[in-house]
């Protein structure tokens, strides 16, 4: 087993293997044949004292410790022992990572120990599958199976196989899916919800946030579809955050809250964006007395009203005719507020005096 041509403690002998003997005397020339037996031992009957070659039927898959054919001196009344190691073939552990889409920087990894022996890390190559190839001797005992991506400084655990031993050639598959997927809607009366009749938006921006040392790291991104939809295949396992680039001229209503996880198997849905573009509209009604004389004093009632679908911020109003400058503040969608204000007429002013 350990190919160091010598039969140590723990290896077993092989049965059913076949022997040739050849040589002999000057003028007796002999060619016998004998099988090994359960135990792995074979033998020639006596044998008159000569040199004889001893040689053995290699069977397929086994590799021959000894150097054969092997020279054997027979002296009278003694008994040669010579024994013949044999070992299998090397087999050919294959690798063998099914995932549709890594992430960008992204390098698959298969860590595993043979025999009981220190960790090995074997980077995966390919464009999916991702493969790698390892030779072990025949029966040995692969454990401790592991795959892996390493991004962004971390190696992530996908999942994990099976112990095996290994009698022949063969190929360990292992598959990953994962994915997270969502919509980005118009909303158009902006409540918040996918009501009906509202549309999906095409053409936006979706970015996936990977939490890496407690950093939200970019781990990818997409773009929204026919019907608003977009998704994220075979994302590794991790705790996540969703985001949207917002587009001018809209106000977003609903996005996903906080973070989620993400797990081998996992398909996670909803992650829904609405937007309500903004129609920012205002009306000011301003009223007084038709008729006034010099020296009067009239006042006017101005009444601001947010016709829009949206807060306005940073409401300002002006009118020469007093002049005045005013600040509102906020006003909410369809909230008005009014106020007074008085001007005198003077002799210089201009007849009429148009209400701006």
């Amino acid at each position: 087993a350990n190919r160091n041509g010598v039969q140590d403690t723990g290896e077993q002998g092989l049965s059913g293997w076949v022997f040739h003997l050849t040589g002999g005397p000057s003028g007796f020339p002999i060619d016998l044949t004998a099988t090994s037996g359960t135990d792995g031992l074979f033998q020639f009957p006596i044998l008159p004292s000569a040199t004889y070659l001893l040689n053995e039927d290699l069977q397929s898959g086994w590799f021959s410790s000894a150097t054969l054919p092997k020279s054997v001196v027979v002296s009278d009344g003694a008994t040669t022992t010579v024994a013949i190691g044999n070992y299998r073939t090397d087999l050919t552990k294959t690798w063998s990572l099914m995932i549709d889409a890594l992430p960008s920087g992204g390098t698959p990894l298969v860590k595993f120990s043979v025999n009981g022996g220190p960790l090995q890390t074997v980077t995966l190559t390919g464009s999916g599958p991702y493969t790698a190839q390892t030779v072990v001797p025949y029966g040995a005992t692969i454990s401790n199976i592991s795959w892996y991506v390493r991004w962004s400084g971390e190696d992530v655990l996908l999942g994990t196989s099976a112990d095996e031993t290994l009698t022949a050639n063969k190929t360990n598959a292992f598959t990953y899916h994962a994915s997270v997927a969502g919509a980005k809607f118009d909303d158009a009366n902006g409540n918040g919800a996918w009501n009906t009749g509202e549309l999906g938006l095409s053409g936006w921006d979706i970015v996936l946030k990977r939490d890496v040392a407690s950093v939200e790291t970019t781990y990818a991104m997409a773009k929204t579809g026919t019907g608003g939809a977009f998704g994220f295949v075979d994302v590794i396992p991790g705790t996540y955050h969703i985001y949207e680039i917002n587009q001018p001229g809209w106000l977003n209503t609903l996005a996903p809250a906080g973070s989620f996880t993400v797990a081998r198997g996992n398909a996670i849905t909803g992650k829904n964006f609405g937007n309500q573009f903004i129609n920012a509209s205002v009306t000011i009604d301003k009223s007084g007395p038709a008729r006034a004389h010099v020296g009067d004093n009239i006042t006017y009632t101005i009444v601001v009203t947010n016709t829009g679908n949206n807060v306005l911020n940073n409401v300002i109003v002006t009118d020469p005719m007093f002049p005045l400058t005013r600040s509102l503040g906020s006003l909410a969608s369809g909230e008005s507020t009014s106020f007074t204000v008085s001007r005198t007429i003077l002799a210089g002013d201009p007849d009429p005096l148009v209400n701006t």
